[in-house]
This record gives structure tokens, C-alpha cells and sequence, in this order.
């Protein structure tokens, strides 16, 4: 058995659809598959098609997020003795077939300086109307070459049959039928079969690549799949294997890129001739490895790729920025998927928070032309052969994304870019509608990243997921008011909280707008609340107003009813007609005049009637709009607005078939609409708990006092009262005299008294009692009873309730105020005021629309739960294990970049400002050292002048002297 049979047995299991779960590919991690890849690998004199199926395998382990198996094979590889051998294969690999496509390139290059860049290319005479619609069938082949594959096809099929015929039991164990029968099954496949692939402007090229190119790819793909999901310590590994015969493949895979194309960064046309339909795939596998080795980021490889001596990086930008041509007249579709791949790369390379500073090849790119490439990716997917040949081909639409990502982010560091895409704005054509079109699609953020125990923050700029477009604006509106703070008054860990209800939200909209007939019901949700609404108003007022409906002996009832009745319909209809919505206007209008022409009897019934439909119909609307039938029962029947609703319907329902007054009740949804109202009911049940607890003090306080009056003061329980005349019906005694009663005999009569009487009068309990004479001997004690209650009772104890509810409403009156201040002048994700903006470069209002917007936020939540985990970026991934883990640090608090940014900018103003100062310092003391050196010269003129004048003087008495003794 030869060394890649073990190798073919495992791809083939893995591949086969038995391997498709984790569980698999752990197993077989654990009875050494990884350490089997990492031993053949290793060894230097291996068959290239033994290498070629160990990649295979290490390509199969590998697929999916296997972080686990990434970790097994650079454990092996850490531990192995003969890790240099592994990476010496691989460089190998890059480095000679890199060489081959090198003098490939070359000549090409003659070719095309020699004016013959077809004379390789064989014609044919198809159009671009005969484009098959097959991903694996791209185009079919001219008649002749047709007929060469169909009879190539043939001579195998008749050299299988011999070779059965020959061995009888067949070859390596295979069915000797088994090989020609699939040939004369498959052979119309086989024949159509596209083995080149027709270029759009007529000639075809080859589409069967040689062994050592799908080594290459294979081996490229093994490196990607090696780095993916950021393992840092994986790409620091192939870049530097710390022993003495190290092998840098990051840079080799570079290398090999600048190899393809002859390390040519000429023209951009030059460029574009090198890139074909037979190695575009090999240049989007090599992108694609050089992403994986810097996302994250990886700071080490960034640095290699960006500062190394080849042009690769200049050719990746030139794929950026110009146009592919002449594969993009051809394939359009394969220029965008390049395109795409080049664009991630030079994000990648940008990740870090001096990316763009330190990629000074990026500062050459030509955005006119990226604008252009812009305009024409959101334009590509207009073209219907674009459409038929694009197939699972990434959307040209996404590429423009892509590119306009990478013009936001470098607008943001030169003013010239910004310039250039105003510009773009501005005018009437393609490219303006694109970059409308990518620019209310693209949301940014700012996050908290740590590297080297070190913060800083980081812009991330990223594409809105379609499905957050479902995201209503009711919903935005209650999210941003009613997001409560938390004990550090932060709002993020609340608004987390809320997210899965969100994500619920969007989905459940997305897929409503498949649903026809539900998504038009859900649409009257709010003009069926306001229905019912208008309808419990007229049913109280009927009630109201005509209640008994049929009364005996009362005739002038009904006119008096008519005529008011009919005044206030009128009224309310104005008011109804008033309203923007005509609809419910008219609708109202006609429920009025059927009222008026029913009378007060049926009116009730036709109106309780309605109601009752009308409410059922909301309550279905309501339904379909948040999506909540489809929800888990307990959380249905738990959801505060579901039996609200159904309460509301009940109410209905008994006001119809039981009583009228059942109506009444319904009033109250005045109070869940209007938040005013709401605040007053709160002031008494937000504090009910004190309130209670007092309300049982001045029971307890009314119960002694009951038992004092009881002891002591019985008969000054003596109150009149009004007797009914029980012969007479329905009314009271007249010209009677004056009826009093005791009404303290049982003690419970004494506190109910206390409770009753003494609650309600405003001087207490004495204002009931009998006055006592001050002849009395417990006259003092009265006195005393009196007072104590009404300072106890009335003054205080009263007052502290009525003060706990007064105090409440003016605590939630500040509090909503506050709020509302808080919304206004506070930005929701980082806390900053709105003063810490005053005199900066940025406004508050750019802030919260465009760094810290919370629905940006949001969304990059659902772009981490709808996209493959495999393609994540390096601030992607490092947000997904956040959340994993329930971290929230990542939210920027009490900081946001603009504001650091405008600090730089200050505090260069303010060394500019000092040098400035110490320049003129310089020049005054300057002058004042000149005129210190003048005077000293002055004075020491002078000096030396009186010393001159002393020295004469001596001389002058001495000739004097002599002169006078002569």
C-alpha cells in the first residue's frame, strides 16, 4: 500500500458527508490525523502526489471552525524536531512553481511587446448568448473541439474495457465494469464539460491545470486554513519558527504573488493582461492566505507584508484601484471576485490603529478610479450576462461595498479622499447613486480593544445587514427612551439585554413580508387601536347620558336625550373629521349617524357590538405585527401587552352580554396611552409600600384612640342622624324632629366612628363628639382626646401620606425631565455630555449619528450573528468572543476618537503656540543682550575717561606747584 493511501481513505470519509459535523473531525484529531499530516509533511523525499493528498487531508481536517484541530497541529508542529522540514516543503512549493509562473509572465510580456498577445489563444465562433447556465458547465466548446473531446473520451472508455478484460477481477479491487460503465453513462457530461473556458470577445483558453498549480493552490489553501480565525500564534509560527534554518512563509507567499506577474508594477493595463481565466483562482487563493495571515491583527506580519522589498503590495492596490482589463470586457464576475479579495487584504493590512500611517502604498492609490470601479460594481449586477454567468460568484454588489468601505475609512485620515467622493455626490451619474446607495449601508462604530495590557480605541467600519432595514421606527423610539440606566449610569448593559428581542424583531419582519395576507393585517394595528379607542368614548357617553334606556313614566327622558345626545355626536364627530385619517374619520361619521338613527336602546348594543369586533381585529393586527403567537406559550401568556390586550377584549365582551357599565373600565386605557397619567398613578404606587406601612400606623393610632374614647368619653358618642321613613317609599321623614344615637355601645362601633368620622372632619374626631361642659371632671382630658387627635391624625399622619405622594410625583416629574435632558445632551454608548464637544471639530450631533449611533451597534450585532465565522476580521472576531464570554468592556465609556483626536490636534496648537512665544523670547533677549553689550561698552568709555581725568589732575597741581616756587 503506498504512503498517500491513509491520506486518501481519510479525505475521501470526510469528504463523503459522513465527516460533516465537528464530532468527526475531533475523532480523527484524536487517533492522529493531524500528527499523520504533520509526519509526511515533513519528510523531504515524498511523491509529488503524496504531498498533494497529505495537503488534502490537512485542507479536509480543517475546514469549518475547527479552532480546537488549529490548536493540535501547532502543537505538533511546536513540538516536532523536524518542523524546519515542514516549512521547507511548503517554501519549496511557493518557490519553484512561484519561478515557473515568473518565466510564464515573461513570456507573456514578449509576446504582448511583440504585438502577438494571441497567438496562444485559440479562436472559436461562439457568442455570449450561448452561455450555459451551470456552475460547473461555464461555457461549451465549438462544434470541432467537441467532436477531438468526444473521441478522446472514447479511446479511455475503450482502453478501461481492455484493461477490465485483461485483470477480470479488475484493478486495485475496483469492479472491472465499473470505470467504462461510468464513462458510457456520463459521456454527454463529460463531452459538455467545459475544458476551456470561451472568452467573451472570442478566443478560449485552457482550463486543465498542471499538478504542480493545484499544489500550489492546495498549499496556499492549507496556510489559510492553518491561520484562520485569527490564531495569532499560528501566524507568528510560519513567519518565524525560532531555530537557526527558520523559513519566513508569509514573505514567500508574497513573493510568489510578485512572481506571478514578473514583479511588474508598470501600467496597470500590463497588469491586467497577466490575469486570466486559467490563474485568477490561484491569484484570489493567494489573497486570500495573505488576509488570513494578518487579520486579527497580526502586527508582525502586517509589518513584513507592508515593508518588504517586493511589488506584490503595489500590484494588490493596483487590483483595487484600477480596472482588469481585458478580463473584465469577458468576465466581470471574476474581476469582482478579485477585486474583493484584494479589497479584504488591504483592510487587513489597515486593522491596526496606525495601519493607514504605516501603509504608505495605499497613499497611491487612485480613488477617481476606485469611485469608478464603485459605479461600476453597483451597476454589474444590472447586466443579465453578468446575472447567467456569475453563479455562486461573490455579488458584484458586495465587491462595491467592499471598495467603498476602504474609501470611508481613508477619507478619515485625508481630507483629499472625503473631497473626492463630495464630489461624487455631486454629480448626476452612476457613481453618484452608488455612493448614496453604499453610503446609507454603511454604519461605523468604535470599540475597545486591548494589545500588550494596553486600551485604545477602534473605528470599525462595516456593511448594514439587509435584515436591519425590518427594524420599525416605533421600535427605535422606544428602545432610545425607555433603555434604563444601570448603578455606574452606563445604558449598554440594558441595552444588551434587549438584543435577542431586537434580532426577534427584524427576523420576524423580514419574513412577514413574505406572508401577504398577515403583513396587511398588521399594517392597521395603530388605526385599530384608535378605533377601539373612539368607540369606548361614545359608548360611555350613551351610557352616560342614557342610562336607564327605557325608563316608565319619564317621558320627557327621550327628547331631552336626543337633543344632548345628538349635540355631543356632532361634536365628536368634528373632532373625528379633524384627524389626518380619513379613513377612520369617515368610518366614525357613519357609526354616528347610526346612532342617531337607532336610538338610544339599540345604540348601545350596535356600538358594544362593534367594539367588539373591532378590538378582536387588534388584538389579531397586534399579533401579527410582533410575531409573539409564534413565540414559546409561557412567554406569551407572560407578556405584559398580550394580556393587556386580551383583558381590554374581555372587558368588551362583558360589557356586550352582561352589563354596560362594564365600559367604564376601558376608560382607563386613556392612562396606558399618555404617560402624563401614568406618572399619576406612579406617585401612588411606586411608594405604596411606605404608604401602606403608614396607613397601618394610623389604624393602630385610630384603634387607641377608639379604646380611649371607648373607657372614657361613651357618651359623647352621640350623633345625629337621618332616619328613612320605612312606610313612605324612597324618601326620607319630613318635619320630623332632630334624631340622635349612641354610637359607641360595642367598641368595633366606636372604631368604626373613630374611622369614619373623625377621618373625614377636618378638626378629627372632635368636630363629631358631643361638646362637654367645663364643669365636667374629664373636661381637661377631653380637651386633651381632641387636640392629640387632630395633631396625630390629621396634621401629621394624613399630611405624611398625602406629603409621600405629592413628593413621589414631583420626584418623577424631575426624574422624566432629567430623562429628557439625558437624551438630549448625553450620548447613549460612551456617557459624554454634550459640553465636552463645545469648541472642537466634531458636534455633538455628528457624534451620535455617526461614531456612538446605538442602532449601529446594534447592527454590527446582527452582522456577527448572519455572517460565517470563517470570514470574520480581526475586530469581528475579538467582538464575537467578547460576547461569548458576556463581556461588555469592549463599549467605549467617557471617550470616543474624535475627542482624542481633537486633543493631538490642541495640543499641537499649544506646542506650536509655545515655540512661536520661545522664538520671540529668543529675538527679545536677543536685543536686550545687544543693548547690555552697547551699554557695558558705555560705561566702560565712560570709566575709563574719569580714570584718565584723575591721572591729569596730580600732574597739573605738580606744574602749578613748581611754578608758583619759581
Amino acid at each position: 500500500m503506498s504512503d498517500s493511501t491513509p491520506t486518501l481513505c481519510i479525505s475521501f470519509y470526510l469528504d463523503a458527508g459522513q465527516g460533516e459535523s465537528a464530532d468527526s473531525h475531533y475523532i480523527l484529531d484524536k487517533l492522529g490525523a493531524s500528527r499523520l499530516v504533520v509526519m509526511l509533511l515533513t519528510k523531504l523525499d515524498k511523491a509529488p502526489d503524496v504531498l498533494q493528498q497529505s495537503i488534502n487531508l490537512g485542507i479536509s481536517l480543517l475546514s469549518g471552525e475547527t479552532v480546537e484541530l488549529q490548536r493540535s497541529f501547532y502543537h505538533h508542529l511546536a513540538s516536532c524536531s523536524k518542523n524546519h522540514n515542514f516549512m521547507k516543503v511548503l517554501n519549496d512549493v511557493l518557490k519553484e512553481v512561484g519561478a515557473d509562473f515568473r518565466a510564464v509572465a515573461k513570456t507573456k510580456i514578449s509576446d504582448i511587446a511583440r504585438g502577438d498577445s494571441k497567438s496562444t489563444l485559440s479562436h472559436s465562433t461562439l457568442s455570449k448568448d450561448k452561455i450555459v447556465n451551470d456552475g460547473h458547465k461555464i461555457l461549451r466548446v465549438s462544434t470541432q473541439m467537441a467532436q477531438d473531446i468526444l473521441n478522446a473520451t472514447k479511446d479511455i472508455a475503450m482502453a478501461f474495457k481492455r484493461v477490465a478484460s485483461m485483470t477480470g477481477n479488475g484493478i486495485n479491487g475496483f469492479n472491472s465494469e465499473g470505470p467504462a460503465e461510468y464513462v458510457e453513462e456520463n459521456e454527454d457530461e463529460l463531452t459538455g464539460v467545459a475544458t476551456t473556458v470561451l472568452r467573451k470577445d472570442g478566443y478560449a483558453i485552457s482550463n486543465i491545470k498542471h499538478p504542480r498549480e493545484t499544489l500550489v493552490e492546495s498549499s496556499l489553501r492549507f496556510l489559510q486554513l492553518l491561520c484562520e480565525n485569527h490564531n495569532l500564534e499560528m501566524q507568528r509560527f510560519l513567519r518565524q519558527q525560532g531555530n537557526k534554518s527558520a523559513y519566513d512563509l508569509v514573505s514567500q507567499t508574497l513573493v510568489f504573488l510578485d512572481c506571478i506577474f514578473d514583479s511588474n508594477t508598470g501600467s496597470p493595463g500590463l497588469i491586467g493582461l497577466l490575469v486570466d481565466e486559467h490563474n485568477i483562482s490561484l491569484i484570489n487563493q493567494t489573497l486570500r492566505t495573505l488576509t488570513e495571515f494578518c487579520q486579527g491583527p497580526c502586527r508582525e506580519n502586517q509589518n513584513a507584508l507592508i515593508l518588504h522589498e517586493s511589488n506584490a503590495i503595489d500590484i494588490v492596490t493596483t487590483f483595487v484601484a484600477h480596472d482588469i482589463t481585458p478580463l473584465s470586457k469577458r468576465r466581470m464576475d471574476l474581476v469582482m471576485e478579485l477585486k474583493n479579495h484584494a479589497s479584504k487584504l488591504v483592510l487587513s493590512l489597515m486593522e491596526t490603529k496606525d495601519g493607514i500611517e504605516k501603509f504608505e502604498n495605499i497613499s497611491k492609490m487612485n480613488i477617481r478610479n476606485m469611485i469608478e470601479m464603485i459605479g461600476k460594481a453597483y451597476s454589474s449586477d444590472r447586466d443579465p450576462y453578468v446575472e447567467q454567468m456569475k453563479g455562486t460568484a461573490v455579488a458584484a454588489k458586495q465587491v462595491g461595498h467592499a471598495l467603498y468601505i476602504l474609501c470611508h475609512q481613508l477619507a478619515q485620515h485625508d481630507k483629499q479622499v472625503q473631497h473626492e467622493l463630495d464630489n461624487a455626490v455631486g454629480k448626476v451619474n452612476m457613481n453618484a447613486d452608488a455612493v448614496k446607495y453604499y453610503s446609507s449601508r454603511t454604519a461605523q462604530i468604535e470599540i475597545v480593544r486591548c494589545e500588550e495590557e494596553k486600551e485604545y480605541l477602534e473605528r470599525v467600519v462595516f456593511p448594514i445587514p439587509s435584515v436591519c432595514a425590518y427594524l420599525t421606527k416605533d421600535t427605535k423610539d422606544r428602545v432610545f427612551r425607555n433603555t434604563e440606566d444601570d448603578e455606574k449610569g452606563s445604558k449598554v448593559s440594558n441595552f444588551f439585554e434587549q438584543r435577542e428581542a431586537l434580532f426577534y424583531e427584524m427576523d420576524w419582519q423580514r419574513q412577514l413580508r413574505h406572508r401577504p395576507m398577515l403583513f396587511s393585517c398588521s399594517l392597521y394595528e395603530s388605526f385599530l387601536g384608535n378605533m377601539v379607542f373612539s368607540m369606548i368614548v361614545m359608548l360611555n357617553i350613551v351610557v352616560a347620558l342614557g342610562y336607564p334606556f327605557s325608563r316608565e313614566n319619564d317621558e320627557g327622558h327621550t327628547s331631552h336625550w336626543g337633543t344632548i345626545l345628538g349635540i355631543l355626536i356632532l361634536l365628536c364627530g368634528q373632532i373625528q373629521l379633524r384627524k389626518s385619517d380619513e379613513a377612520q374619520a369617515n368610518i366614525s361619521l357613519i357609526i354616528l349617524i347610526i346612532i342617531a338613527l337607532a336610538g338610544p336602546d339599540h345604540a348601545i348594543y350596535i356600538l358594544g357590538f362593534i367594539t367588539v369586533l373591532l378590538k378582536g381585529l387588534h388584538i389579531v393586527s397586534h399579533q401579527c405585527r410582533s410575531g409573539m403567537f409564534l413565540r414559546p406559550k409561557k412567554e406569551l401568556i407572560m407578556n405584559s401587552e398580550f394580556l393587556y390586550h386580551n383583558f381590554f377584549g374581555l372587558c368588551c365582551l362583558l360589557g356586550l352580554t352582561i352589563h354596560p357599565f362594564f365600559y367604564s373600565v376601558l376608560l382607563f386605557d386613556v392612562a396606558y396611552q399618555e404617560e402624563t397619567l401614568l406618572n399619576v398613578i406612579r406617585s401612588v404606587t411606586r411608594n405604596g409600600r411606605s404608604i401602606i406601612f403608614t396607613a397601618i400606623l394610623g389604624i393602630i393610632l385610630v384603634y387607641l384612640f377608639s379604646i380611649v374614647g371607648y373607657v372614657y368619653f361613651k357618651n359623647d358618642f352621640y350623633v345625629a342622624v337621618d332616619v328613612i321613613n320605612t312606610t313612605d317609599v324612597g324618601g326620607l321623614q319630613e318635619d320630623a324632629e332632630e334624631v340622635k344615637e349612641y354610637v359607641c355601645d360595642t367598641l368595633l362601633m366606636c372604631i368604626v366612628t373613630t374611622l369614619n368620622q373623625g377621618l373625614r372632619n377636618g378638626g378629627g374626631i372632635g368636630d363629631v363628639l358631643r361638646s362637654p361642659s367645663k364643669n365636667e371632671p374629664l373636661y381637661t382630658v377631653r380637651v386633651l382626646y381632641d387636640l392629640l387627635f387632630y395633631f396625630i391624625v390629621i396634621v401629621i399622619l394624613l399630611n405624611l401620606i398625602f406629603g409621600v405622594i405629592i413628593d413621589t410625583f414631583a420626584d418623577l416629574r424631575s426624574e422624566k425631565q432629567h430623562h429628557e435632558d439625558t437624551l438630549r445632551n448625553t450620548c447613549f454608548i460612551c456617557g459624554l455630555n454634550r459640553s465636552a464637544f463645545d469648541n472642537k471639530s466634531v458636534t455633538f450631533e455628528h457624534h451620535i449619528k455617526r461614531e456612538h449611533n446605538i442602532f449601529h451597534y446594534l447592527y454590527f450585532l446582527v452582522l456577527l450573528r448572519e455572517k460565517d465565522a470563517t470570514e470574520f476580521t480581526g475586530s469581528e472576531c475579538f467582538i464575537s468572543r467578547a460576547l461569548k464570554d458576556k463581556r461588555l468592556d469592549w463599549f467605549p465609556r467617557l471617550r470616543t476618537i474624535s475627542l482624542q483626536d481633537s486633543v493631538t490636534v490642541d495640543s499641537d496648537f499649544e506646542i506650536k503656540k509655545l515655540s512661536y512665544l520661545l522664538e520671540d523670547t529668543k529675538e527679545e533677549l536677543k536685543s536686550v543682550t545687544s543693548e547690555m553689550k552697547t551699554l557695558q561698552k558705555t560705561v566702560k568709555l565712560q570709566t575709563m575717561k574719569k580714570q584718565r581725568g584723575s591721572l591729569r589732575l596730580p600732574e597739573a597741581k605738580v606744574v602749578s606747584l613748581h611754578t608758583s616756587n619759581i
